[in-house]
């Protein structure tokens, strides 16, 4: 295994399971003023990336392809949704309900698979969504509800994957497309705080105005380091990485800012963990049999 390619997984990883700290620091920000420069900032970053790695032919052709332009729209008003809910959780402590989601995400796709695609699924994989499904149960029994941060981080998490696999434009070009078609929204909406006096950009002083530059950095490097490391170790090792990030995200919610974590959150997260670790099993199984090969 490449170590270099590994080791820019995890870096990207830990920056991903350190957001909360990061988005903490901007709770004087409404979630949706975040999000609004998180998509004008990260423009901005996107945009030196894909000059200096030559993939503005790419972003001409994204944006000119109707079909390729519409799945954009699409996809780009799905990840404003994750992040306006993630933002909204960690500022709302609720950041242990928003790793859950997280966590659920991969085997939501494999729902998604039966019940939408009608695709077949081994016992042990139904084994693993059930276990997943006991997992939610759980914590909408706690919650007295449905874990509504949970349930959206993971759906809105998983309808941008699926669209974003339906599409030619990769990873890098399409977050710097879905960023260019949402920025006119993020910009009237941000000028509109503005006017209003009520935008912390200017009247948070340097330290808000340092925090809302950063949010590109924030999203686009850790993407590009972990498309690389994907690239040098292979997708199934990249998977297994992206489980360091809201599994940090839960220790910052426990550790970090005191949320509370009972013994059904426990059995919750114990469900869950054991239906990815069987979910995981069988994917490692199929890929090495002498049948796969």
């Amino acid at each position: 295994m490449p170590y270099s390619g590994f080791l820019i997984g995890v870096i990207a990883s830990i920056i991903w399971g350190l957001t909360p700290i990061f988005f903490k620091m901007m709770n004087q920000f409404a979630p949706l003023e975040v999000v609004a420069h998180r998509v004008v900032w990260t423009l901005v970053v996107m945009l030196v990336l894909a000059y200096f790695t030559h993939r503005m032919v790419r972003l001409y052709h994204a944006l000119t392809t109707w079909r390729e332009l519409r799945s954009i729209i699409i996809s780009g008003s799905v990840m404003a949704l994750n992040w306006f809910t993630f933002i909204y959780a960690v500022n709302a402590d609720h950041i242990i309900e928003a790793s859950l989601g997280y966590y659920i995400y991969p085997l939501m796709v494999v729902g998604v698979g039966v019940f939408g695609l009608g695709e077949k699924l081994h016992r042990l994989e139904w084994l693993a969504v059930g276990l997943a499904f006991l997992g939610v149960v759980l914590k909408a029994y706690e919650n007295g509800g449905a874990p509504l941060v949970s349930l959206t981080v993971s759906c809105s998490f998983t309808l941008y994957t699926l669209l974003n696999k339906t599409r030619e434009t990769g990873p890098i070009v399409g977050l710097l497309a879905e960023s260019m078609v949402l920025t006119p929204l993020a910009v009237v909406f941000l000028v509109m705080l503005a006017l209003d006096g009520t935008g912390r950009f200017v009247l948070g002083g340097s330290v808000d105005t340092s925090l809302a530059l950063m949010t590109g950095v924030v999203t686009a490097v850790p993407l590009a380091m972990f498309i690389a490391s994907s690239r040098a170790i292979g997708i199934a090792v990249s998977g297994l990485l992206f489980y360091l990030a809201p599994t940090l995200h839960l220790m910052c919610g426990v550790m970090i800012y005191g949320e509370p974590f009972t013994l059904l959150d426990g059995y919750a997260f114990g469900l869950i963990w054991l239906a990815l670790v069987v979910l995981g099993y069988k994917n490692f199984s199929r890929k090495t049999s002498p049948a796969a090969e």
